[in-house]
């Protein structure tokens, strides 16, 4: 097939692509309404499909409108910026302890036993190498920022935790001045799993120091919640210079083009611009990819535009590729309806011809679609989908190389400048290298904690460095105290639970619909699915809920429309509730656990004090928006909702059980919350939201930043270790982050006068029925004196046994902890 467009003047071509411009908050449910056919053909086990994803992320932050409101979380930014100037000097701090503020955990690289034959980190969007040493490479993570290596790959710094976004789509070096990196934020692989951008960033100095180029706010119009980037290009003609370098940035919302090395831009092309490429023989020659439209190409340094194949009977988004070799050949990798089409030119895009690509695939080419042209071989092609593929003889056939050895999802494939058998494969799994061309592959996922984790982490309940969290594509994972932790199960991970009197009983869920599995056998042992009784054919959330008991391990509860509970370890479920809505948060009230709350993302609140018999509609008083997480005090009557979305209050506050509510967001910038995490011991507030956590000490009349090494990421979730006063952050992005709010005490020694007597067992079970202690004493964790980060009756009998002169030395009460 031979397709070719008559040349179009350019001021008349202008006005044809503005009508043909497709908003993003349009095309993003024109993608979602693809999905139910094209991923029950399409659907894998192990990972979950991103149109889900973009349901699960993207509709919680816009419900109830359809779409965000626009620039509403630019404008968060520039609130939460103007409120609290210092917090950008704080989110650079590598903290040196917990206890002086955000320490990260990982995974700086994650096993993959049964899975792929390398470690893998989180989702890799762009790859750039430095032209004349290979050691120093640059990577943008979906959610993770910009990260450096000098040593090619074996250790990593990230160089953006205070930048404006930490989502990136584009990397470029200055050829000519390698210490001049342009890095452009928002990631364009039509997923809504991470975050619009803000513009393009640019470093002069290897990326210690960046500059936003975006002072007019070009890259923010009115119907895109910030820009989002797929290709930054750096003309040769011009490089070198930090002012008058010619610059091109292919975006959502079209192709933008700078005389001055970024300090202002004009628009170029209109447009969802998915690639460009420039002629490494002639760099006034420039092709670039529209989608939904086709490939055009400019030969006066991209002032102007002509037509060169027309695809939108073909499909949306397009990849490009052009031999450095032979320039006059290019490569097309066209999405038709998430299927691949290729397409080659041999004569500088005057003609394209269809290519067999046979052998190669992708599940889903609006999300992994990437094609690159070997630097000495026009016939040498290199083809990313959900695995890779390699072509010897220009596209006509292909073969998998990386198959069961990188991880799914390819999203950028560069080469070393100075090895042209050395290619770098970025994907849902971070970064990989091989040395043969494809033929075998090792990976660079060392300290690369970029890891997007979703709500549902647990912690041991006891001293043991043990946490679970579901992650984006990369599976359920694990922490053992080793900055490499273990992917445990398939999927996109969801919601997880540790049995807090028996911790090598865990659960965990991957995405919907394979509901809840177990495993009994410690780190290591394998999980069985454990769904008997729950129907998977539910309407759910992509990441269900699943909560356990506080009283009772062997009862959990699991919601999709529906509320489960079991009462045998999960061997057998139960509906006891049906609602409105997916299920989105559930909480257990540990002083009454006949009280259980449950909110939906319909913006509805329940509430039963009768254990399930009986359901109260509690949403008056709450605003119409998606519930993210809910706390409940020892007092049932006390708990706190969170919400996620935009326009309205975010934390509420309630002392009767529901029947009111009371709006405690006071200083908060307007920003979906989600997750929230009240301390036992002061009463302090957490709370988890897009622009990172926040702290209360007053109960929500006011709230700060605690960003003391917390990067600028979304916070999904958080969880406390009593044992430990430490809090768990899990971010979707930048891995999870720990901080410890408390010095160690004395266990046991409630009434804080310095020893353990039976005045402190008294206090205990004061506060284990829910009654106020006297001023000053300090039920948590200094009541937990057997250290199993929890508070019963059972701690006042070991301390009473201590006084008394029993043996106590298997627990920690008198032990200062």
């Amino acid at each position: 097939m031979t397709t070719r467009l008559a040349p179009v003047h350019a001021s008349s071509l202008r006005s044809v692509r503005r009508t043909q411009r497709l908003p993003l908050l349009v095309l993003g449910p024109a993608i979602l309404s693809m999905a139910p056919g094209l991923l029950a053909a399409q659907g894998r086990l192990r990972e979950g499909n991103p149109l889900d994803r973009w349901n699960y992320f993207y509709r919680q932050r816009a419900y109830p409108f359809g779409k965000i409101p626009p620039h509403a979380l630019q404008l968060a930014r520039a609130r939460y910026k103007a409120r609290w100037p210092g917090v950008v000097g704080a989110q650079r701090v590598q903290a040196v302890s917990s206890t002086t503020g955000w320490v990260g955990l990982g995974p700086g690289s994650i096993s993959n036993p049964g899975y792929y034959g390398t470690n893998s980190s989180g989702r890799v969007t762009a790859i750039a190498i430095h032209p004349t040493n290979s050691s120093t490479i640059y990577v943008g993570a979906a959610d993770g920022g910009v990260w450096k290596t000098l040593d090619g790959g074996v250790s990593w710094l990230p160089l953006t935790d205070s930048q404006c976004s930490l989502a990136m789509g584009a990397l470029a070096i200055d050829p000519a001045t390698p210490t001049i990196v342009y890095a452009g934020t928002g990631e364009l692989n039509f997923n809504a799993d991470s975050y619009g951008g803000c513009g393009v960033l640019r470093s002069t100095d290897g990326g210690s120091h960046w500059t936003q180029l975006d002072g007019s706010g070009i890259f923010d119009p009115p119907d895109a919640n910030g820009a989002k980037t797929s290709t930054i290009v750096v003309d040769a003609a011009t490089a070198g210079s930090s002012t008058n370098t010619t610059v091109f940035a292919a975006t959502n919302i079209g192709l933008y083009r700078s005389t001055n090395s970024g300090s202002t831009w004009t628009q170029e092309l209109t447009g969802f611009v998915t690639d460009l490429v420039q002629d490494p023989s002639n760099s006034s020659t420039l092709y670039a990819g529209v989608s939904g439209t086709g490939v055009y190409k400019s030969i006066d340094g991209g002032a102007t535009w002509d037509p060169q194949f027309n695809t939108s009977s073909v499909g949306g988004r397009i990849r490009l590729a052009i031999s450095a070799s032979s320039p006059s050949t290019l490569y097309a990798a066209v999405n038709a309806g998430g299927s691949l089409a290729l397409f080659k030119s041999v004569d500088a895009g005057a003609t394209w011809s269809a290519v067999a690509a046979s052998g190669a695939a992708c599940r889903n080419c609006v999300y992994t679609l990437v094609i690159a042209v070997d630097p000495t071989n026009p016939d040498l092609v290199y083809f990313g989908g959900e695995t890779l593929y390699r072509s010897t003889n220009g596209g006509t056939d292909f073969t998998s190389i990386g198959s069961g050895t990188i991880h799914v999802d390819q999203h950028a494939l560069t080469f070393d400048p100075a090895n042209p058998l050395t290619v770098f494969a970025g994907n849902d799994g971070g970064i990989h290298k091989s040395s043969d061309q494809g033929q075998s592959w090792v990976s660079l996922n060392t300290n690369l904690a970029i890891t997007q984790f979703y709500p549902g982490i647990s912690v041991s309940p006891n001293t043991a460095a043990d946490i679970l969290g579901g992650t984006q594509d990369n599976g359920t994972v694990e922490y053992t105290g080793d900055p490499v932790w273990a992917r445990v199960l398939f999927g996109d991970g969801g919601f997880t639970a540790i049995n807090y009197q028996t911790p090598t009983t865990v659960f965990a869920e991957p995405n919907w619909p394979f509901g809840p599995y177990r495993r009994d056998a410690g780190s290591g042992g394998a999980f069985l699915s454990k769904s008997n009784g729950i129907n998977l054919g539910d309407p759910a959330l992509f990441i269900p809920p699943l909560v356990m008991d506080p009283v009772d391990p062997r009862v959990l509860y699991f919601g999709t429309n529906r509320l489960y509970r079991t009462r045998d370890n999960a061997e057998s479920w139960a509906a006891i509730g049906q609602f409105s809505g997916s299920i989105s948060a559930i909480s257990v009230a540990p002083g009454d656990t006949q009280t259980v709350y449950v909110g939906t993302n319909a913006g509805t609140m329940w509430v039963t004090s009768d254990g399930g018999i009986s359901w109260t509609d509690v949403t008056a008083g709450l605003p119409n928006r998606h519930i993210t997480d809910i706390a409940v005090d020892a007092d049932p009557h006390r708990a706190y909702v969170t919400v996620s979305g935009f326009l309205a209050g975010h934390v509420f506050r309630t002392l009767d059980r529901g029947a009111s509510w009371e709006d405690v967001s006071s200083t908060l910038v307007d920003i979906p919350v989600n997750a929230i995490l009240r301390l036992p011991s002061t009463g302090e507030l957490y709370i988890g939201t897009d622009l990172g956590v926040f702290n209360s000490t007053d109960d929500g009349a006011t709230w700060a930043p605690s960003t003391t090494g917390l990067p600028n990421v979304a916070v999904l979730d958080l969880v406390f270790q009593s044992a430990t006063q430490t809090i768990i952050a899990a971010t979707h992005g930048r891995g999870m982050f720990a901080h410890t709010v408390a010095a160690s005490v004395v266990r046991g020694d409630v009434n804080l006068d310095g020893r353990v007597s039976a005045v402190d067992a008294q206090g205990i079970l004061t506060g284990v029925v829910g009654l106020p202690l006297p001023t000053g004493w300090v039920l948590s964790p200094n009541g937990d004196a057997n250290c199993d980060g929890r508070i019963e009756a059972l701690d006042a009998q070991i301390v009473l046994a201590y006084v008394v002169g029993l043996p106590t030395s298997q627990f920690c009460v008198g032990t200062v902890r």
